[in-house]
C-alpha cells in the first residue's frame, strides 16, 4: 500500500512537467483535418471553375444567372428572349455536366452543409 500511494502521489506531482499527450494528439489530428480541409476546398473550386469553364457559353451565362443572381427561369428567358423551356434544358446540361465532374466531392459537399447548418 505505501508503495501504491508513494506511486500515485509521484504520478501526481510529476504530471504538471508531462504534457498531455492526449491534448497533443488531438492538436495534431486538428491540423491534419484542417489541412486537408483546405487541400480538398482548393480542389473543388478547381474543380468547380474547371467545369464551368467547359460549359457552352450560353449554357454558362444561364447557369451563374440562376445561381449566382438567384434569378428564376422566367425571368432568365425574359431577360434572354428565350423560352423557359430552354433555360431548363441549360440548366440540366450544366447540373448534369456539374454531376459528373464533382461525382466524388458530393459527400465531401454534404458533410460541408451539414457542418454548416447543424
Amino acid at each position: 500500500t505505501i508503495i501504491r500511494n508513494k506511486s500515485i502521489n509521484y504520478l501526481r506531482n510529476h504530471k504538471k512537467y508531462h504534457p498531455d499527450l492526449e491534448a497533443i494528439e488531438d492538436w495534431e489530428q486538428h491540423l491534419t483535418v484542417q489541412s486537408t480541409d483546405q487541400y480538398t476546398q482548393k480542389q473543388l473550386k478547381a474543380k468547380i471553375q474547371e467545369t464551368l469553364d467547359h460549359l457552352p457559353p450560353k449554357c454558362r451565362e444561364i447557369f451563374m444567372m440562376n445561381r449566382q443572381k438567384g434569378l428564376k427561369y422566367k425571368d432568365i428567358a425574359s431577360t434572354l428572349g428565350i423560352s423557359v423551356k430552354t433555360v431548363e434544358a441549360q440548366m440540366a446540361k450544366a447540373l448534369k455536366a456539374f454531376h459528373d465532374n464533382l461525382g466524388e466531392f458530393i459527400m465531401l459537399l454534404l458533410a460541408f452543409f451539414m457542418k454548416i447548418f447543424f
